[in-house]
C-alpha cells in the first residue's frame, strides 16, 4: 500500500490544500532511487508535521475510532469541521485487483463549548477492515517517526502498549505524542535468534547503518553492541546522531519483521514510512547520503520526509513539496516543479524552497550594504573595502584543486 494523494480542509494551519506523492509504482522516476522518496520543506510552524499527521490519519482512517488515537486541536481555529481525504494505492496483499486506488475519508468535528475535544467520523467503507484489525497483517503497513523520537530506556512492556492502543497506531504514535518512545533492540531482537529471520534482520540493520558502524550479535548486560570505527560500544555511548538514527531505523525493522509473512524478504516489503526532520542530529556528510541510502536499501517502501536541511534537499532528484502561506494567511502545499538536485547549499538557500535573501550573518550583511552604498556615492576607499570583504566570504568556498 502507498498513498498517492491527500486533500485537507480546515486542518490546523491548512484551509484548503491538496498534494500528490511519489511512490514506487508511480513510474515517474527522474533519477536513480528517486521514485520512492518525497520531501516536504517549509519554515518553522508552516505545517510540515501536521501534513505528516494527516497522512497517518488518512491511512489509519478505518480504525481511528478504536485504535487509541485521541484527536486534539486538529480543527482549524474558528472552524467546526476538518476533513482529510486520502487516496491509497493497494496491491495484491490488500485487494483482489492489484493497483486499485482506494479512497479514505475522515471528518474531525470540534465539540461545542470551551473545549479542545474533537470527535471522529470515518466515511470509509469496511472493505478491508479485517486486515486493518490484525495488528501484524502485512497489508496497509505504516510507520511514522516524530522529531522527539527516542529509544525506551526503562522497562518496555508490549502487553501494556497493546492494552493502551493498537499496534497500528503505536507505529506512528511519536508523531502525535511527544512522551512516547521507540522499541529498544533488546526487547525484540533476541526472540529472533533461533529463527531463520535473525541473519536477515542483522544484515538489513547493518545495511541501513552508515559505513564504519556495525551491529554485532553480542550484548553486554542486555545491551546490544556496535562496532563503531573499530571500537566495540553499547548503543548508549554513541552520539545523539547515531542514537536518533538507530532508534527509528531499528524500530522500523522490528515492525517489518513482525508483519512480514514467512518467505517474504524484509527488503521487499511495501508500505509507507513518515519521518519528521530526517536530518535530526546528523553531520552534513551524512545528510548528503541518508536519503539515497534509505531509498536504495528499502526500495519498495514509500518514504515521506520533512527537513530544514538544504543539503538533504539537494540530494532529491524530484522537486520538494513546499508549504507556503497564501494571501489569507492559511498555509498550502505547492508543487513548484523546479528541481534543485545537485545545487550547492548557497543556491538552494536562495531558491524558492528556502527563500533566503542572504546567508551572511546580519552584522556582516549590514556592513557590506553600508560599504556598497558609500562606494556607489564615489568613496574609493569604501569600494576597496567592499571588494575585500566580499572576497573574504567567497574565498573559503573555492574548490580544492
Amino acid at each position: 500500500m502507498y498513498i498517492s494523494h491527500i486533500s485537507l480542509r480546515n486542518l490546523r494551519c491548512f484551509r484548503h490544500t491538496d498534494c500528490t506523492f511519489r511512490h514506487p509504482d508511480a513510474g515517474d522516476s527522474v533519477g536513480e532511487g528517486s521514485n520512492n522518496v518525497n520531501l516536504i520543506v517549509g519554515g518553522n510552524g508552516a505545517g510540515k508535521t501536521t501534513l505528516l499527521k494527516a497522512i497517518a490519519l488518512a491511512v489509519l482512517t478505518p480504525i481511528l475510532r478504536d485504535c487509541g488515537y485521541v484527536s486534539h486541536r486538529m480543527v482549524r481555529e474558528g472552524m467546526g469541521l476538518a476533513r482529510i481525504k486520502g487516496s491509497l494505492m493497494l496491491h495484491e496483499a490488500e485487494a483482489d485487483t492489484p493497483f486499485l486506488s482506494w479512497p479514505t475519508s475522515l471528518e474531525i468535528k470540534r465539540l461545542k463549548g470551551k473545549t479542545a475535544r474533537e470527535t471522529l467520523d470515518t466515511k470509509t467503507g469496511e472493505n478491508y477492515l479485517a486486515a486493518y484489525r490484525e495488528d501484524n497483517h502485512p497489508s496497509f503497513f505504516l510507520a511514522g517517526y516524530g522529531a522527539t523520537r527516542r529509544i525506551e530506556t526503562g522497562e518496555y512492556n508490549l502487553g501494556a502498549i497493546r492494552r493502551k492502543r493498537w499496534l497500528r497506531y503505536h507505529r506512528v504514535v511519536t508523531l502525535f505524542e511527544d512522551n512516547e518512545a521507540l522499541t529498544p533492540l533488546e526487547s525484540w531482537l533476541p526472540q529472533y535468534r533461533s529463527t531463520k529471520r535473525f541473519d536477515e534482520i542483522l544484515t538489513l540493520i547493518n545495511n541501513l547503518l552508515p559505513d564504519g558502524t556495525t551491529l554485532l550479535d553480542e550484548d553486554q548486560g542486555g545491551d546490544f553492541l556496535f562496532k563503531h570505527n573499530g571500537i566495540t560500544l553499547p548503543l548508549s555511548t554513541l552520539s545523539d546522531g547515531y542514537r536518533a538514527y538507530i532508534a527509528w531505523t531499528t524500530d522500523l525493522v522490528a515492525h517489518m519483521a513482525a508483519c512480514a509473512p514467512d518467505g517474504m524478504p524484509l527488503a521487499t516489503m511495501r508500505g509507507v514510512v513518515l519521518v519528521d526532520e530526517v536530518d535530526l542530529h546528523l553531520h552534513p556528510a551524512w545528510q548528503l547520503q541518508i536519503v539515497t541510502h534509505l531509498s536504495k536499501t528499502l526500495p519498495n517502501l514509500q518514504f515521506i520526509f520533512t527537513s530544514h536541511s538544504p543539503i538533504v534537499a539537494g540530494t532529491f532528484h524530484n522537486p520538494p513539496l513546499v508549504i507556503e502561506a497564501e494571501e489569507d494567511g492559511a498555509m498550502a502545499v505547492h508543487e513548484r516543479g523546479e528541481t534543485i538536485h545537485g545545487f550547492n547549499v548557497e543556491q538552494i538557500l536562495h531558491s524558492p524552497y528556502f527563500g533566503l535573501r542572504t546567508t551572511r550573518a546580519p552584522s556582516k550583511e549590514r556592513e557590506l550594504v553600508e560599504l556598497l552604498r558609500d562606494a556607489q556615492a564615489g568613496d574609493l576607499n569604501a569600494a576597496r573595502r567592499y571588494m575585500a570583504r566580499a572576497n573574504e566570504t567567497t574565498s573559503l568556498q573555492e574548490p580544492q584543486s
